[in-house]
């Protein structure tokens, strides 16, 4: 094996993990495709790839992720870099890491039909995505008890997409 430092540790995860690596942030589609009726009992599948030219029902969802960025303590702050991620970038659903928070936020955007005759509100949906480094442990010093930042709500964010409704909605889990 060959070493590498911190600055390749993501790369050389990816490379590891046989994924393909994304970057610091990304714009990505996952597609929903139901090959089948609703009503056959076969389990549905992860695929990589569209199958083959068959009638099949899709539904697709933009996603925005980002390592996170900004570096704010409080909520308020927070927040505000996560709704510029979600003006500045299309996509239906937002990821945000790195300031070890759990935040979620629901946002419509207006915008008109495709004969721009009616008005439609499209939803977008943007989160947190929580962490899990604590901040004050005993026997250890880490960097948020050296810069004095608050305590630290571990756990994680996700959202729960159903394909069939384009419903989307964010889900949080905290550690106790």
């Amino acid at each position: 094996m060959v070493q590498k430092n911190q600055a390749e540790m993501h790369a050389n995860l990816c490379e590891r993990l046989k994924v393909t690596n994304l970057g610091y942030s990304c714009l990505l589609d996952i597609v929903f495709a139901r090959t089948r009726k609703p009503d056959d009992s076969d389990a549905p599948c992860l695929l990589s790839k569209f199958p083959p030219k068959t009638e099949y029902h899709a539904s697709a969802f933009r996603i925005f992720a980002h390592h996170g960025a900004g570096g704010s303590t409080t909520p308020v702050g927070k927040i505000t870099r996560l709704r510029r991620f979600m003006d500045d970038f299309d996509a239906d659903i937002y990821f945000v890491g790195h300031v070890h928070d759990l935040i979620a936020v629901a946002r419509p955007q207006i915008a008109a039909d495709s004969n721009c005759r009616t008005l439609v509100a499209k939803g977008k949906i943007g989160v947190i995505a929580g962490g899990y480094l604590r901040t004050y442990t005993q026997g250890a010093t880490g960097y948020g008890e050296v810069r004095g930042y608050s305590p630290t709500t571990l756990g994680a964010a996700w959202v729960r997409i159903s394909p069939e409704t384009r419903q989307a909605s964010a889900e949080i889990k905290i550690e106790v």
